[in-house]
């Protein structure tokens, strides 16, 4: 266990660590399947990044899920609004 791990941390059993290996290798495929052919112009690309660094400036990021509201644990398609 890594010296600044929190005494109640508990790692994965090497069993577990393959099934989310074997997960993220799946998800990664997905991944690469859905976003052939996706592209962006220079400006969608500009205007993604500036936009992003508004929200990190005006605190609108969160750095764990324990600081996000509660309804953001909500899918948007469950929440009946668009993201």
């Amino acid at each position: 266990m890594p010296a600044e791990a929190d005494t109640s941390f508990e790692p994965f059993s090497a069993e577990k660590r393959a099934a989310h290996t074997q997960q993220l290798i799946i998800d990664t495929a997905t991944l690469h399947t859905k976003v052939q052919g996706v592209s962006f112009t220079l400006s969608q690309q500009t205007n993604a990044a500036s936009g992003l660094l508004d929200e990190v400036a005006t605190d609108q990021v969160w750095v764990s899920a324990s600081d996000a509201p509660a309804w953001l644990a909500t899918p948007p398609w469950q929440r009946g609004t668009s993201a």
